[in-house]
């Protein structure tokens, strides 16, 4: 079990960046390139990149300072000893129709593809209580992309997509030792063709890995991860631990999808930004033989969530300072320092 939270008082302050690609100058300029990412860009100028909506200063040319272009030029200036956008140029300016996919993402997604078709959290209740498979139309054991399954269990206003997952981790609170939730691994989407009170017919498609009789059917997400999401703090004291991370590493590093036992039963929105900390640990005192000495909690890095379910919580490792471990803290932002 991991060791209870700290107090404030024994938690080393994150150490102020100062490499020289995160100094700002009295005043600085900026052409947004295609590939940047408001991440990357937040972090060239900001000592905290997920500060960027806050000290944002909004003007007239610019609509919605929150969708910025490649070419959009950012001007940037000292505020009062903050750093701050304070205006916008458009190196041609007019007026210009632009999709919301032309914008520069939050977070670079193309580092996080295998994230974008992994596991999912579900509840603790969910597959004792979810639809499921019976059987397949060929009489396959496991069935392949493209084939007709039967299900049982659909309500009777059921909508018309799913998705088939195989029951995978079990997450237990480290701190109660209660079952929070579990990894839900997408097999295939399904798409509902007939349904009847005791069986229905639904067709398998995009299959990510093979199907097997029993597999449990959920809704399909329709809140996927957006590129168009803003990092921010959470707006009140929160901390809790990491559970688990994707892939079963142990050392976790930069782009690693982490598990949080806190969701959002506890304030967690997708767009959080939260500081991880190595947990405290004790060390012998060299100069007292049956002594030691108890270490305090050690800054890490930052974690971006990006799903939350009801007590759980997926985020992703944006910064890492030193290597993370499973059971080290999280906390809001600055939360105690």
């Amino acid at each position: 079990m991991a060791a209870p939270a700290e107090n404030a008082s024994s938690v080393t302050p994150r150490p102020v960046q100062t490499r020289e690609g995160q100094r700002v100058r009295k005043t600085a300029r900026y052409v947004v390139k295609p590939g940047d990412t408001l991440w990357d860009i937040s972090e060239r100028f900001l000592i905290d990149p997920w500060k960027w909506p806050e000290v944002w200063v909004a003007n007239r040319q610019v609509a919605n300072p929150h969708l910025i272009y490649p070419g959009d030029v950012l001007e940037l200036r000292w505020l009062e000893g903050e750093e701050s956008v304070s205006e916008v140029a458009k190196l041609e300016p007019q007026i210009r129709r632009e999709p919301l996919e032309a914008t520069i993402p939050t977070i670079p997604l193309d580092l996080i593809r295998d994230f974008l078709d992994g596991p999912l959290v579900v509840g603790p209740d969910t597959f004792k209580n979810a639809p499921y498979l019976v059987e397949f139309a060929d009489e396959h054991l496991m069935g392949p992309d493209r084939t007709d399954a039967y299900a049982r269990g659909l309500p009777a206003s059921a909508r018309a997509d799913w998705l088939v997952v195989h029951e995978g981790e079990a997450y237990v609170d480290p701190e109660s030792g209660r079952i929070l939730g579990y990894e839900a691994i997408p097999a295939a989407d399904a798409t509902l063709s007939r349904h009847a009170e005791e069986v229905s017919v639904l067709r398998l498609s995009e299959s990510r890995r093979e199907t097997r009789i029993g597999d449990a059917l959920i809704p399909r997400p329709r809140d996927m991860l957006s590129a168009n999401f803003f990092p921010r703090a959470p707006g009140q004291a929160l901390s809790g631990r990491i559970i688990s991370v994707f892939g079963g590493v142990t050392q976790i590093g930069q782009y690693d999808l982490v598990i949080l036992n806190r969701g959002a039963n506890h304030g967690l929105e997708v767009g959080h930004v939260l500081d991880a900390f190595n947990a405290a640990r004790e060390v012998p005192d060299p100069r007292d033989q049956v002594g030691s000495i108890r270490l305090p909690a050690q800054y890490a890095g930052e974690l971006l969530v990006v799903r939350v379910a009801d007590d759980l919580a997926q985020a992703l490792v944006m910064e890492a300072e030193r290597t993370i471990l499973l059971h080290d803290e999280v906390r809001a932002p600055d939360q105690g320092l």
